[in-house]
């Protein structure tokens, strides 16, 4: 870690679907003692960067540029933050929750499917910047909790997104309907 502040991460690629300007200005509603991490590229750097800029928030946020390696960020993210307008099956919500991170997201595409909320996550209405600020206070406020539903995140990560089953699943459906 580069500070001491509680850092908040995110992984995507900056456009208008993944709610990069409502990620930071979930950063500007915590005020002082929260940092952003964003790993990623696209269409909206620019813009980002000038809304970084315009909210006063340039010391609190960190734009890193896309690396195939990026995965490896998600220990050193206190809380992983996935405020997507519209969304399918997030694979960071999969990987932030199998290194043991708990996920605060919006409530899109599958994600009640990814995340138990209240155990392995916290589930906020799309585009709503209070939920998602009072998410993230409340798992900061309490450490315990955090690290419980981290810990709760990596157990049904590991058998929920186990890629030799998900194999086996599908590979019993074919047959199934293969046989019909």
């Amino acid at each position: 870690r580069r500070s001491e502040g509680f850092t908040l991460g995110m992984l995507a690629r900056h456009d208008h679907a993944k709610g990069m300007d409502l990620a930071v200005g979930v950063l500007g509603e915590l005020g002082p003692g929260y940092r952003l991490v964003v790993v990623g590229d696209g269409p909206q750097r620019e813009e980002l960067e000038a809304f970084v800029e315009d909210l006063g928030l340039g010391a609190q946020v960190e734009l890193r540029p896309f690396s195939i390696d990026a995965r490896n960020l998600y220990p050193t993210f206190d809380v992983y933050l996935l405020p997507s307008r519209f969304e399918a099956f997030p694979v960071t919500v999969q990987e932030s929750m199998q290194a043991g991170v708990p996920v605060v997201a919006t409530d899109v595409g599958s994600i009640r499917e990814a995340i138990d909320d209240g155990e392995t996550g916290i589930v906020v209405p799309v585009g709503d910047i209070d939920a998602m600020a009072g998410a993230i206070r409340s798992l900061r406020n309490d450490p315990t909790r955090r690290k419980a539903m981290g810990e709760r995140a990596a157990e049904v990560a590991l058998v929920r997104f186990d890629v030799d089953e998900a194999v086996r699943q599908w590979v019993a459906l074919y047959r199934s309907l293969a046989n019909r």
